[in-house]
This record gives C-alpha cells, structure tokens and sequence, in this order.
C-alpha cells in the first residue's frame, strides 16, 4: 500500500496585460524577430496624451480588471494505492482524486440582469424581441452608453475529480504479456478552459459559480485499455531454413474504448435579454427518453424526415436523432433558466489495432524485420459530439467524426536491422 499528497499554486500572470490595455490605451502582443541592437539603443516610446479619451466614444469599446480580492489558484492532489502480486501477474487498485480552488474566471460584468423590461430615465418600459433594449439596463451605460464587454478576472472557480483506476500486469512469460487498464472517472467544475479563463455561458455573471457548475468538458467517464504481446509457440523445435520461416513470430494488440465527452445544448437565439451573445437551451423533458401521449400512444416529438409520424424509444442514440430534441427549448423571453453545463456525453470511442512480425536472421548483426500492422481493424467510426445548436437544421445529428479518426489501414513493413 502506498499513497501520496501534492499541494501546487498558481499564481497570476496577466496583470500587466490587463492593465495596459485598456482605454486610453491599445496594446499588440505578437511574437516578432527583434533587429535592434545594444549599440542602436531602444527605440523611443510613443506616449499617450494622458487627456486623450477619445476611446470611450468608440462603439463597443471593452475595459478588462482583476477583482482586488483575487487569490492565487491551487490544486490539491492525493491518490492511494493498494497492489498484490500473484503469481506472474500483478494486480493494482488505485483511487486518485483532485480539488481545485480558487480557479480563474473571467465573466462579462457589463450584461443586464435577465428582464422583459428596460429602464429610462421617463420611467419602465415592455422590451420586444426584435428590440436591444437590454442596453439600457446595463450596469454602466449611464457613464458609458458606448462600452461593450467588462470582463473581470476572478478567483471563484472550483473543480474536482475523482477515480477509480485498476490495472492488471502479467510479465512476458509462457509466450503472453498483458498490461491492462480500467478507469472509472468523474470530473467537475464551474471553471471551463481554464487556461484562458473562459466563461462558460455565463449569462448572469453574480451566478456563473452556480450556474456553470457541471461535468467537466474532459469528463471521460469510463475508459478501458489493453496492451497484449503474445510469441507464438510453433517451430520451436525446429532447425534450418524452416526454423528460419516459422519460428518467432510474434503479434502485438492494442484495444482502447472510452465513453463519450459532454456537450451542452446552446441556443441560436439568447432570449434573455441580458446581452449575452449565446446562451444554454432550457431543460422542458428527458434528454434520454420520448414521451408518448397517452391516449394516441404517439411519440410527442415529431420526425421531420416523417412529419407524419415521429421519433420513438428505439431512435435515441441514432445518427439522426442521438438525444430527444424536443426536451430542450428557448428561454422564457427575459428569463434565463439554463440546462445543465455538458448534460449530454457524446459518442462512445473504440478502436483496436493488431500487428504480426518476424526477425529474420541474416548474417551476424544483420536482421530482416517483416512488420503485418492493422490499425482500427474493425474499421469502426469514433464520431465527433452531435450538433448541439438548438434552431440548427441537423441539431441532434452525428455530423462528423472525430479530429483524427482515420479508417482501417493496413501495412506492410521490411526493416533492415543492423
């Protein structure tokens, strides 16, 4: 039995970034060949006039800021392990967990709180759809009718992940050598690529903490893997040119499956009047079942390939239909009641290669490899998450496969050896 425990920091690093660019000053960051030399000198600076406040008169101008109570992220780490050798084989338990605080969110401070009226001066008015009239209810549009985003860097992200990772090894002997890996996993967070402080869908920026909180956007919840290395036993009483042909061969596998990664339902079209650009769909049903009408025993979400008829039970999970589309719709207009951050995980993942080979002696040194490799050798497809746009044509449909899936391949292999 063993086990560890590792406390890590990070600290801040965009202040200055930040600071500098905002009005009335720009900034260009980009990496460029530097020509100057020590006996040049440096180049003189351009100043700003300290008065020159033209940027706020801009359209959509942004501001950016650090929340002065900002504290540093960081990660605990902590597993242990428990392992028992059998035999030939060894087998290893091994739970590994990670907490996450502090982690750095960026939201929009300048959007609307969600509501189906706007405020002037004369008085509340009634908003309509096709008006922007969430302008007006923008936290700094008295001072500043022309800004755009505010975006502030806080530190109230928090993740966590837990797993369950067992492995069974058996050493190379009477011709078989496994290793192989099974990995039960739950990750969560508020914090979404946290690496560039994304927002997630942050519509109600006071409540992004709450709200965004869901699996984590690499949440793989189930993942097997298999390494065999198997020698064939025939020729080995063999001699000569025969021993020469037969004897040694041997063949390798790999087979990985995994469960799917999550995905949110996002909506083509924000109703909730705050000023996001995008929001998530609304939860109305079962993402993973149809309801049926009880009295027509018909399917309530409609087949738009059979308008006619509709989707039932069996077509959940299909090409065209992978979830029930029809459990998700548009936000009450100036409310926002959002799904659940990554509700829905993607397609399974699967693929298995095989390989054969022979070392064929040559003279002293010098050997002939000969190499039969098959990769994906079931030619099945690994596809990418279905659309997720709510009002998209193809929402609910596989679409594509993943970023570098390839088909089966098969090669042929010498090797000169010396």
């Amino acid at each position: 039995m063993r086990g560890g425990f590792g406390l890590t920091y990070i600290p801040i690093n965009s202040g200055a970034k930040i600071a500098l660019g905002n009005a009335p000053y720009v900034y260009n960051y980009q990496s460029v060949l530097n020509t100057t030399t020590l006996a040049q000198g440096l180049p003189i600076p351009t100043v700003q006039p300290p008065f020159n406040l033209n940027a706020t008169n801009v359209a959509n101008f942004t501001l950016s800021g650090i929340d002065p109570h900002y504290r540093s992220t960081y990660i605990e780490q902590f597993n242990l392990t428990v392992q028992q050798e059998i035999a030939k084989s060894s087998f290893q338990l091994t739970y590994v967990g990670e907490i996450g605080k502090h982690l750095r969110q960026a939201p929009d401070v300048n959007l609307a709180p969600p509501s189906p009226n706007y405020t002037l001066p004369g008085g509340t008015q009634p908003c309509t759809v096709s008006q922007d009239c969430w302008t007006y209810n923008l936290p700094f549009y008295s001072k500043y009718p022309n800004l755009g985003a505010v975006t502030e860097l806080i530190s109230e992200g928090y993740s966590s992940y837990n797993s369950l990772q067992a492995t069974v090894l058996h050493r190379f002997t009477n011709d078989l050598g496994l290793n192989a890996n099974y990995t039960w996993a739950h990750g969560l967070n508020n914090a979404p690529n946290y690496a560039v402080g994304a927002t997630g869908n942050g519509v109600i920026p006071s409540q992004i903490s709450k709200l965004d909180y869901g699996d984590s956007d690499l949440d793989i919840r189930n993942r097997f893997a298999m390494l065999l290395n198997y020698s064939f036993p025939f020729g080995k009483s063999s001699h000569g040119f025969k021993a020469r042909l037969i004897k040694g061969w041997q063949a390798n596998a790999i087979w990985i499956q995994s469960t799917g990664q999550p995905f949110s339902i996002t909506a083509d079209t924000a109703e909730s009047n705050t000023g996001a650009s995008s929001e998530r769909a609304t939860l109305v049903g079962n993402p993973s079942a149809i309801t049926t009408n009880s009295a027509t025993n018909t399917a309530t979400c409609t087949n738009p390939s059979n308008p006619s008829g509709g989707y039932s039970q069996k077509d959940v999970g299909s090409d065209n239909f992978y979830f029930n589309t029809c459990a998700f719709g548009y936000q009450t207009f100036g409310s926002y009641v959002p799904s659940r951050r990554n509700l829905i995980h993607g397609p399974h993942a699967r693929t298995f290669n095989l390989s054969g080979f022979k070392t064929f002696p040559i003279h002293e040194n010098v050997k002939l490899q000969f190499r039969v490799e098959a990769f994906n050798l079931t030619n099945t497809p690994t596809f990418s998450n279905p659309d997720s746009g709510l009002g998209d044509g193809s929402f609910g449909e596989l679409t594509s496969t993943r970023w570098g899936y390839n088909p089966r391949q098969i090669q042929f292999v010498l090797k000169l050896l010396f």
